[in-house]
């Protein structure tokens, strides 16, 4: 069958657009909340244009207002909110004059959670089919562009038939791309479609959607946290702030020249790979809550920001101003006349690199995992067949060291983390604790592992929504009952280990922020007073100023009570910053192991140079920033 483009689209011929027609255009836009007969206004004044063909970053801690403002987008304002003022309009006619089947094919997303995303009860075929259903495009059409869409996307027309639940994530995430993008819509929102991906998927995922938006000059609002991969990928960045634009300008400018303090803030809060190692410096504070911005007259980053000068900043408004001296616009929202740039600073607080990566080599382990094997079996017709995920795996770890480990997914890293807390059984190899051999099912596993914790990567599901605070953090004294009248002094104590205020006691996980409830999800891990942590993940998906928060308490935990840690990450700076040694998976297999400068900065294995050297590729520009 021809496949050819032309074939696809004589039936149907979406409009022609100008490669300098602009898509989307916000004007003066801004969205009040209307909370118990009191206007708040949670986005103030909203201004930029999108160019066909061109990408725009949205950059912001959770809470900055970019739900919001996407949700303006396409009509669909959550109840008490309303547009006050401005206008948006898309191919330059106002956007509430378009019917929702219209914007729903014209502007599309890609969401977050793919699996979440796709309706578990739907095949493949028949989420295309409603997607296309949109349009006016014939229904004999239909299986034509449907085989085209995936072809694209690099999936073969044997899952057309298949259910959400019977793909792997990489899969459904490639469906959600050929969702977006088979009515040809003129703007494709991607909603932080790259977190928790490792580097290597992260990637490809980014290099499809520019594929398929050069093959379709379609706009793209790219929705991150991350500024440097929003800075790779997009023409200008908009960073927003408590509801406002505090910083907009193209992507190398904003990244290597930043002039707004929370632009700078964001980028010093990112750990960097390289050889020497630099404390982080994570904002101080917290965004200000939509009640917070009913007494704020002025600045609203006024109570975080270094610079700011209390007479100006505090009781005026401050507006946009362009820095730029050619014809791209540089706008920064602030007064401050000051040059920000990365300057190695180190605060009075810092930790000495010396203290952090305390010499360990003469210490005596008392956690040695020592040539262990696993395997899944499946069965495959009248076959049993047997797969094995981990071989021969073997390291140690001695007290207070921070260990990492590292490879793409599939290596069997999450799998180890299982078969060391007991969720799964090993077939064969040695695993002890303080000396103490530990098996598959032995009797008082449970009570044996108390000196292991495992701090989990969702920090929303890994906590019961129906206990407190207090509940949560002191789960694991239920089974000491002799230290149960002690849970209110252990549960404050617990709160101050982790910086929390004891306010959150009578708290529940759903009112707390994502960095909150990681911090709670840490304390729960300390109650028993572990020895090791065993952390997947646990600053994936967080705003990087709560992950720099995180990351330095981690530091100071091992400073202070000399716990190790076991760190699964797909990030390769944050191993580095973190850990003192590396464990590189490939297949199930541990390829290359030892001190992080070492293998990060001298690998010897030809996988481990492949990982650092495309993941510090992607890293090279940013480094000076």
């Amino acid at each position: 069958m021809n496949m050819n483009k032309s074939s696809l689209t004589l039936s149907y011929q979406m409009p022609e657009v100008d490669c300098l027609q602009p898509i989307i255009e916000v004007s003066h836009l801004s969205i009040d909340l209307h909370d118990q007969n009191v206007n708040i206004a949670i986005l103030k004044d909203i201004n930029f244009t999108l160019l066909s063909g061109k990408s725009l970053g949205l950059v912001g801690e959770s809470g900055a207002g970019k739900s919001i403002l996407l949700k303006s987008l396409v009509q669909q304002l959550p109840k008490y909110f309303k547009q006050s003022n401005g206008k948006v309009a898309l191919l330059g006619q106002a956007i509430d004059t378009f019917e929702q089947n219209y914007l729903g094919r014209e502007v599309t997303f890609i969401p977050q959670d793919p699996m979440t995303a796709l309706n578990p009860k739907l095949t493949v075929r028949r989420h295309l089919q409603e997607q296309l259903e949109l349009t006016n495009i014939p229904h004999h059409d239909f299986s034509r562009l449907i085989a085209s869409i995936l072809q694209e996307v690099n999936l073969s027309l044997e899952i057309l038939d298949q259910l959400p639940t019977q793909l792997s994530g990489g899969m459904c995430q490639r469906v959600m791309i050929a969702l977006a993008f088979i009515t040809r819509p003129k703007l494709v929102i991607c909603d932080e479609v790259t977190t928790a991906l490792d580097h290597e998927n992260c990637q490809k995922v980014v290099q499809l959607i520019q594929k398929m938006q050069h093959m379709h000059q379609t706009s793209i609002i790219f929705v991150t946290h991350d500024l440097p991969l929003a800075a790779e990928i997009c023409h200008d960045i908009i960073v927003l702030y408590a509801g406002e634009v505090i910083e907009h300008a193209a992507a190398e400018t904003l990244f290597t020249q930043p002039s707004h303090p929370y632009t700078e803030a964001l980028l010093r809060a990112r750990p960097q790979f390289k050889r020497e190692w630099q404390m982080l410096h994570p904002l101080s504070g917290h965004m200000p809550s939509p009640l917070d911005l009913l007494d704020i007259a002025g600045c609203r980053f006024y109570d975080r920001c270094p610079y700011h000068k209390e007479t100006i900043c505090s009781n005026h408004a401050i507006k946009l101003k362009n820095l730029a001296h050619d014809h791209n616009p540089h706008l920064s929202r602030c007064v401050v006349d000051i040059e920000l740039t990365q300057k190695n600073e180190v605060s009075s607080s810092t930790l000495a690199e010396n203290d952090v990566f305390t010499q360990l080599g003469t210490a005596t382990p008392f956690f040695i995992v020592e040539n262990l094997h696993k395997s899944y079996y499946y069965k495959k017709w009248f076959r049993q067949i047997k797969q094995e995920v981990l071989h021969d795996i073997s390291f140690s770890i001695v007290p207070g060291e921070f260990v990492g480990i590292i490879g793409e997914s599939g290596s069997g890293k999450s799998t180890l983390a299982k078969v060391l807390m007991g969720l799964e059984n090993f077939d064969r190899g040695q695993i002890r604790l303080n000396q103490q051999l530990l098996h598959n099912k032995q009797q008082g596993w449970s009570t044996i592992i108390q000196s292991l914790q495992m701090i989990f990567q969702n920090n929303y599901h890994a906590l019961n929504p129906t206990y407190t605070v207090k509940e949560i953090l002191t789960q694991n004294m239920e089974y000491r009952l002799h230290l149960y009248k002690d849970r209110d002094r252990i549960a404050k104590e617990l709160l101050q280990a982790v910086d929390l205020s004891e306010n959150l006691l009578d708290r529940y996980p759903q009112q707390l922020s994502g960095g909150q409830r990681q911090r709670i999800n840490i304390g729960r891990a300390l109650c028993n007073a572990p020895q090791l942590l065993i952390a997947d993940e646990i600053v994936s998906g967080l705003d990087v100023s709560v992950q720099a928060k995180i990351l330095n308490l981690l530091l100071e935990l091992r400073h202070q009570y000399k716990i190790a840690l076991l760190l699964i990450s797909h990030d390769l700076n944050v191993v580095n910053y973190l850990c003192s040694k590396v464990i590189v998976m490939q297949k199930g297999h541990i390829v290359e192991q030892g001190p992080t400068k070492t293998v990060f900065f001298n690998p010897q294995h030809p996988y481990t140079r492949s990982l650092v050297q495309q993941f510090n590729a992607d890293n090279m520009r940013y480094q000076e920033a």
